[in-house]
């Protein structure tokens, strides 16, 4: 918390690295414990391999000035681990879409076999190729038969609202916990959502829905109630399109790169319009400060004059997002703007997303990491699965 002192850094053992598994499973430890808004310093007891790499695909720096994370040679500790499966059978979990974002996390979910258990997966076509992680699920098409296994959690990487709004509605009335990524599905009706999780008791995290593997929600639920604004870049897809214009790329040569790499969708009309900023400044008005934002948003599309202006004009462009407490209730605004080189947010590269909050006593607090792609996001929501996965073991 900002009002506080920093928490003291994290050790989270690492050890063993000696096989793919293992590594997914630390980087997963490591990602997990750095949510928590301190310094990791990872032990291992052998060569890392390419668990750096790893650790930077999700987002994480391990060297430079200022990395996330560190590591320090030692003998495993036998302790516990962050990853344990809970007592008994693995938990069962259903999974709402299987496109890139979905097909990571299902592959990621395999490296813990004795902690979740995939069951059925809702997709549009059933004879589609699907990722290894998935080979044991069986595909559905029709929503409902999602709750057919009785699923302890429902994870949505769904791509569009209504289904998955329904969808996530039905698990919580029903004490199904959800676990979300999707934006378009929880914006316009968090409150209620929120209040259906209380009354059922079912745990309902949507960290991955804003941000990416940028723990924005999480860092605002560490803030409390003394919120005041919120600062932030909030989509990846054109935080890397700007970048790659100030770079001399044409904006059609851009949004292709943005596509091929995962950042943008095939049709990236929400990120371009402001929609996707406008959904997750929705969010996080909630969560700030428990109440929908006023009115809508005045968002500032990037379209071909906003193009000509930020070519016109050198320097360094952001799409912010700014949200703050108004008189009759949060207010939100989402506009390009040029930032000055000593601006926080000045230095984002590529498809990273940044939130630097203030509270009442004039205290900061900031989080930065990519905030598109399938790596980060199937890493957030593996945090996510496994917060719950906690919270279920000790209910049993």
């Amino acid at each position: 918390m900002p009002e506080t002192d920093p928490p003291s850094p994290i050790t989270v053992d690492a050890a063993p690295l000696d096989a793919p598994d293992a590594r997914i499973r630390a980087a997963a430890r490591i990602y997990r414990a750095a949510r928590a808004g301190a310094g990791v310093s990872a032990r291992v007891s052998e060569d890392v391999g390419d668990l750096p790499a790893m650790l930077d695909a999700i987002g994480l720096a391990t060297d430079g000035p200022a990395p996330d994370v560190t590591f320090m040679r030692g003998d495993s500790t036998g302790g516990a681990r962050a990853d344990a499966p809970p007592p008994g059978e693995p938990v069962r979990v259903a999974m709402a879409g299987c496109g890139v974002v979905g097909g990571a996390l299902a592959d990621l979910l395999a490296a813990f076999p004795e902690t979740f258990r995939l069951t059925d997966v809702l997709v549009r076509d059933r004879d589609k190729p699907r990722p290894a992680g998935a080979s044991r699920a069986r595909f559905v098409t029709d929503p409902d038969a999602v709750f057919d296994a009785d699923p302890e959690i429902v994870v949505d990487v769904l791509s569009v609202g209504p289904v998955g709004h329904d969808l996530t509605a039905a698990a919580l009335r029903a004490g199904v916990c959800v676990v979300t990524a999707n934006k378009q599905a929880i914006a316009e009706d968090l409150v209620a959502l929120r209040a259906a999780a209380t009354r059922s008791g079912a745990a309902f995290d949507y960290d991955a829905a804003v941000g990416g593997g940028t723990p924005i929600v999480d860092l605002l639920g560490r803030c409390g109630d003394g919120i005041v604004s919120i600062e932030a870049v909030l989509n990846g897809t054109v935080n890397y399109i700007l970048e790659a214009l100030a770079g001399g790329a044409s904006f059609g040569e851009a949004v292709a790169v943005a596509q091929k790499a995962g950042f943008a969708e095939a049709d990236p009309t929400a990120d371009l319009s402001g929609a996707d900023a406008v959904a997750k400044a929705r969010i996080l008005a909630v969560e700030a400060f428990g109440e929908p934002l006023v009115g809508a948003p005045a968002c500032e599309a990037f379209d071909a004059p906003r193009r000509e202006a930020v070519l016109a004009a050198p320097g360094r462009w952001r799409q912010m997002t700014r949200i703050e407490a108004g008189p009759d209730g949060p207010e939100a605004r989402v506009a390009f703007e040029r930032v000055a080189p000593d601006h926080p947010f000045a230095a984002l590269e590529g498809e990273r997303n940044a939130a630097r909050v203030t509270v009442r006593s004039g205290a900061t607090a900031s989080v930065e990491g990519r905030g598109a792609g399938p790596t980060p996001t199937a890493h957030s929501l593996l945090a996510g699965l496994l917060d719950v996965a906690d919270i279920l073991a000790a209910r049993r």
